[in-house]
């Protein structure tokens, strides 16, 4: 009972509040006018009151009502709007409903100025509206699809809420140009105004929310004795300029949301245009490009646009390579166009020498005020202790991309925690993720991190990163290695290394993980051979990639990196690392058709193996210098190589190459002694049943198959071809396949089935061709050419 009557009580006090405060501000005549005059005896009493019990009661919207317009009458139309958006903002949080019609009418009219409401807001609508966009470029390069998608947004405008356009990158993208740039061109549709403020977000200090929208206030009319200080008031009173209002906001240079928060329009007609390193993922923003570098044309043109035409077109290979050393980044590319046209004679060619220095190219992209090492040390300088040691030291190993497992065990942390700081890395825009769990550097910012971890992390920190992804790599490949080459003793032989590598399983599941990783494998293994104590490692690496390579005919990814690593070890005089080295590379020259280099090398191995007494291995190269002969027409000297192979095998007890060495036996006497041919295959095939390896098998089936051909024994031969096939078919032996339908059209041929033949060998052209398989390309399209020949024959 006590409670309700106070209520009534207090219901009272303000409703009589209500009538004495209305009677006060609409009554006409002097004595209302000393009341709300801005220097009058009352305006204080008036204004007070309200401001109190309006304090006091926040949601009660007569109270809010009279004090806006109260404030208004007084010349104080910032602050009448400020208490409006409180209003607006409160019973939307609180109830989820707008403010009643009274209320809004008297906000509409607050902010037509209209002169019914008596006031004094002349000082309110003396201002132009602002024009603040930074100049536009002269001659704007490149996106144009990204500029006309984004000025298509903006001009197509919302009903309900401002546009909010978020662009993002790395620094030096050029995304603030991109920005000014589309604002520049959709201006005519924003009236009321544009309006600019760098946010500097990129710096160690970035700018205050308040003092941004103190900024923000000036421009679009506030006066100084209107802008409240709290920094809520500020934002209610900007978002109440902005209602209503067609007007094009650009913040630079944001930090992150935190520091957006208040800054963003929030009235439909409105738009903003926001760049950031930081990707911005939790800012709700209508309308995202992530910018990328510039494409080579683009690059050219940029280039072009700053040294002439004629300098490109007198040194146009120097001007791609100046483009792509510049990694298309447009500060970059503008520092260098900026260089060479003040010195008209300088050759591109020589400055695209000295920015492929990376060591040195980043000092080449500086001026006394831009600089890409200095764009690029902004957004470092923000980074945590531990994303700063992850930024650096992944940058270290070479290859085109890296993921978390790779970066768990190059950093020795948990897979979990490395994804996590990989992820940080590149919402700030300092790594790139093209596909799910795969990171990588644009070349600047690599260059740029390899200097900084020079600058900070000793050489046995430095070292060790690559020790270890090199030996991860190589534990990986060797439990592939047995998968795929089950019972072969080079797996065992294979450099010891602290990692388990990756839980490999399966034959597929080991062809898919190196094949698909095969590029940044041997880019890693390349560098590895220049690190003290490495190169062992590093050549086993590429020696447990053998079973990979011979499958899949990738061998010419490994001349490159294995000629390097051949010179490293002939310099250390390591027989050991040579000998594996020479085997590789020469075996991959023999097998894309390169034999005048492959025969020295192999020699060179063969003696170099044997000096060190790794026998596998000169078993191995026996047989390919085997091989090399019979490419040449030399039966009798491959016979004898393959037989001291498999003399050399069967010393040191290694059952797979022996059988490895049967089957070339077979292969190399099938025309000119097909029972010893048999003889040979028939135990090769035995022993690859019962190691247990599909590759082997599979060859051993497709060689009796050969032979019983020439035995002319067709049929069996077929069988024996379809045998070969599902085998190859069902554990992905591409190479395998093509020679057995080559071999199979070769008996269908026999057997009078040339239209069978034609299309067995048109695909078996197709394939070669795709795996640049160059001698099996060969021997099919001269084969096809033949069976052509019959069908067309009368």
């Amino acid at each position: 009972m006590r409670d309700s009557l106070a209520a009534r009580l207090d219901e009272s006090r303000l409703r009589a509040l209500e009538l004495w405060a209305e009677q006060v501000i609409r009554t006409d005549g002097p004595w209302a006018e000393q009341a709300i005059r801005t220097d009058g005896p009352w305006a204080a009493d008036v204004i007070g009151e309200l401001t109190d019990h309006a304090r006091r009661h926040p949601l009660r919207e007569r109270l809010q009502e009279l004090l806006m317009l109260a404030l208004y009458r007084a010349g104080r139309q910032a602050e009448a709007l400020s208490v409006y958006a409180g209003l607006l903002r409160r019973l939307r949080e609180e109830l989820g409903i707008s403010p009643g019609p009274a209320v809004k009418e008297l906000h509409r009219r607050i902010l037509r100025a209209d002169a019914g409401l008596g006031g004094e807001p002349a000082r309110y609508t003396a201002l132009p509206a602002p024009s603040q966009l930074p100049a536009d470029v002269l001659h704007y390069v490149g996106r144009h699809r990204e500029v006309a998608h984004l000025s298509a947004a903006l001009t197509a405008g919302s009903v309900s809420c401002a546009v909010v356009a978020a662009m993002t990158g790395m620094g030096g993208l050029g995304k603030s140009a991109f920005a000014v740039h589309v604002g520049h061109l959709v201006r005519s549709h924003f009236p009321d105004g544009q309006v600019y403020a760098r946010l500097s977000g990129s710096q160690t200090a970035p700018a205050e929310p308040g003092d941004v929208l103190d900024t923000l206030l000036r421009a679009l009319g506030a006066p100084t004795d209107a802008i409240p200080f709290p920094l809520e008031e500020r934002a209610a009173l900007y978002r109440s300029l902005l209602s209503g209002r067609r007007v094009l906001v650009m913040l630079d240079d944001a930090r992150d949301t935190v520091q957006l928060q208040h800054l963003l329009p929030g009235s439909a007609g409105c738009a903003a245009l926001v760049t950031s390193r930081n990707r911005l993922a939790d800012l709700e923003a209508g309308i995202r490009v992530h910018l990328d570098v510039l494409s080579p044309d683009e690059s050219r043109e940029l280039l072009c646009g700053q040294i002439g035409e004629a300098r490109m077109r007198a040194e146009p290979q120097a001007a791609t390579a100046l483009a792509k050393a510049c990694g298309h980044l447009p500060l970059a590319l503008r520092i260098v166009g900026a260089r060479l046209a003040t010195r008209p004679s300088w050759p591109l060619g020589a400055v695209a020498d000295r920015l492929g220095d990376e060591a040195d190219c980043l000092s080449q992209l500086a001026t006394p005020r831009l600089g890409v090492e200095a764009s690029f040390r902004l957004g470092y300088d923000q980074l945590a202790p531990d994303e700063a040691r992850t930024f650096r030291l992944l940058a270290l190993p070479d290859g085109p991309y890296l993921t978390a497992r790779w970066a768990a065990v190059t950093l020795e942390m948990p897979e979990a925690s490395a994804r996590s700081v990989l992820e940080r890395l590149v919402d700030l825009s300092l790594l790139e993720s093209p596909a799910p769990d795969t990171y990588q550097y644009h070349d600047l910012l690599r260059a740029f991190a390899r200097k900084v971890c020079r600058e900070t992390d000793p050489e046995q920190v430095r070292s060790a990163v690559v020790r270890r992804l090199t030996g991860y790599f190589l534990a990986s490949a060797r439990t592939a290695y047995r998968i795929a080459r089950p019972g072969h003793p080079i797996a065992g032989q294979l450099t010891a290394t602290e990692s388990p590598g990756f839980p490999v399983e399966t034959r597929r599941q080991a062809h898919r993980l190196l094949n698909a990783s095969i590029e940044p494998v041997l880019a890693v293994a390349g560098q590895a051979a220049t690190v003290d104590d490495c190169l062992r490692m590093a050549v086993a690496l590429v020696l447990a990639l053998d079973p990979l390579l011979e499958e899949t005919h990738q061998w010419d990814r490994i001349i490159r990196p294995a000629r390097a690593m051949l010179a490293r070890a002939r310099a250390r005089r390591d027989d050991r690392s040579q000998g594996r080295m020479g085997y590789m590379l020469g075996g991959a020259l023999l097998q894309i058709g390169r034999l005048d280099e492959a025969g020295p090398l192999l020699d060179e191995a063969e003696q170099a193996a044997e000096a060190a007494g790794d026998a596998v291995v000169h078993a191995e190269i026996v047989i390919c210098r085997g091989i090399a002969a019979a490419y040449q027409g030399d039966k009798e000297t491959a016979d004898a190589f393959y037989r001291r192979a498999v003399g050399l095998a069967r010393t040191h007890h290694s059952r797979w190459t022996v059988a490895n060495a049967q089957v070339s036996i077979m292969v190399n006497l099938h025309r000119v002694r097909p029972e010893e041919a048999l003889e040979a295959g028939r135990s090769a095939l035995r022993a690859f049943e019962e190691l247990g390896d599909p590759y082997g098998t599979c060859a051993a089936l497709r060689g009796l198959a050969v032979t019983a051909r020439v035995q002319g024994r067709l049929e069996t031969a077929l069988d024996l071809h379809a045998e070969s096939h599902r085998l190859a078919e069902a554990h992905q032996l591409p190479l395998l396949e093509i020679a057995n339908r080559i071999s199979e059209a070769e008996c269908r041929l026999a057997l009078g089935r040339t239209q069978d033949a034609v299309g067995i060998l048109e695909r078996a052209v197709d394939d070669s061709r795709r795996l640049r398989a160059s001698q099996l390309e060969s021997r099919a399209a001269r084969l096809l050419a033949e069976a052509l020949e019959q069908t067309v024959r009368p």
